[in-house]
């Protein structure tokens, strides 16, 4: 009988080589890499896309801003004045935000406990305690006007239909973090009525010039703190009317702190001095195409504009969380946390001389462009 032999095969072909050590660390370091890469890149879409959004819901705001403003003699919408949402009270105390108070004018949510001079039905059960000062607050009893949330933004008669916010960006901002916490005594129930913000969740600031405003001849003229106890101190802005988000230590869905209790922080944010906090509102408000002066001989220290960059400024914080941060590109460009930003520096340099255009013709610069909030400008 034939002996068949059979031929063993190699055990390397039997057996594939696998990765070596070496091998597989220098692939997991490769995927590190390509994740590091795409994590910073995925972000800045995602940041981009919200940046977009936040100017459409802006623009929609701004938009009913205007048709108020043409139905009303070009009247700012609110159901206080600037000089009362400028109020010592305010800042101090009550801390109501401008933008609550065009809110109410633009999207309705006011009734009465009779029917004379609004909606009526449902204001004896609806929020009486809001408002910047305690006298508004005192009116609102004897009127019998209060505040329903419901129907803020609802399609009812009387209601105005001038803007419909989105429920997504329409959020209360609920004390204290959302807005300062004030005196036990004082109610905080005027937290519960919602503000417009941002794609990133945080509350936008609302700037509404005072139309009784005088011609700027100092800079008590252009940016106040507030318009006094007595509401005699008559600027064009006032930081007081948003004082409600510049003085929180844990604001919207970011929860970032304004106040100098953190670094960073906002360069209006509580803590700064009264003067620099003036310095940088006329640098970031005033318009970049009207000095209140000639600029030949001028001071760039003193430097003032005579307008604003709109009667109406809405700013967004922007992807940081931070409304004109301490540690963004333009406050280090111009020092501005240590001397607030002048707006002289927008026509001169930080050793006092004249900025030049790429002809070598005079130029000026843009004190707000190297700051990641969005600003957009209504009712010019």
């Amino acid at each position: 009988m034939r002996r068949h032999s059979q031929t063993m095969p190699r055990v390397g072909s039997l057996v594939r080589r696998g990765f070596s050590l070496i091998e597989l660390l220098v692939v997991i370091l490769i995927i590190v890499i390509v994740i590091a890469l795409l994590v910073p890149a995925l972000g800045g879409a995602r940041d981009i896309a919200k940046a977009a959004t936040t100017r459409t819901v802006i623009k929609e705001f701004g938009n009913a801003v205007d048709r108020y403003r043409q139905d009303h003699a070009e009247l700012s919408p609110g159901i206080f004045d600037e000089t009362e949402m400028g109020g010592q009270e305010n800042a101090d105390t009550f801390g109501m935000s401008a933008m609550k108070n065009m809110i109410l004018a633009l999207a309705g949510g006011v009734v009465y406990e009779n029917s004379s001079g609004g909606i009526g039905g449902g204001g004896s059960n609806a929020l009486k305690d809001f408002g910047p000062t305690q006298a508004a607050r005192d009116d609102n009893q004897a009127q019998g006007r209060g505040v329903r949330e419901d129907l803020i933004g609802a399609e009812y008669e009387g209601n105005p239909d001038y803007f419909q916010p989105s429920e997504r960006y329409f959020v209360a901002q609920e004390r204290p973090r959302g807005q300062f916490a004030s005196g036990a005594a004082i109610s905080n129930s005027e937290a519960n009525i919602p503000d417009l913000v941002d794609a990133w969740g945080n509350p936008l600031l609302l700037w509404v010039e005072d139309d009784a405003a005088p011609d700027v001849t100092v800079i008590d003229d252009f940016a106040c703190i507030d318009s006094g106890a007595n509401a005699d101190e008559v600027a064009h802005f006032y930081w007081a009317s948003n004082a409600a988000f510049l003085k929180a230590t844990e604001l919207g869905k970011s929860g970032q702190d304004q106040t100098t209790s953190s670094d960073p922080h906002s360069l209006l944010g509580e803590g700064i001095s009264d003067t620099r906090i003036q310095t940088t509102l006329t640098g970031l408000l005033g318009n970049p195409a009207s000095p209140a002066q000639e600029l030949d001989g001028a001071d760039p220290a003193t430097l003032l504009p005579a307008s604003a960059r709109g009667r109406i400024v809405v700013q967004s914080a922007g992807t940081n969380g931070l409304y004109a941060g301490n540690t963004e590109r333009a406050s280090k460009n111009y020092d501005a946390d240590a001397s607030g930003l002048r707006y002289g520096l927008t026509y001169f340099t930080d050793d006092g001389t004249r900025r030049l255009d790429q002809s070598g013709s005079t130029g000026s610069a843009n004190l707000i462009e190297d700051f990641d909030d969005i600003w957009l400008t209504f009712g010019n």
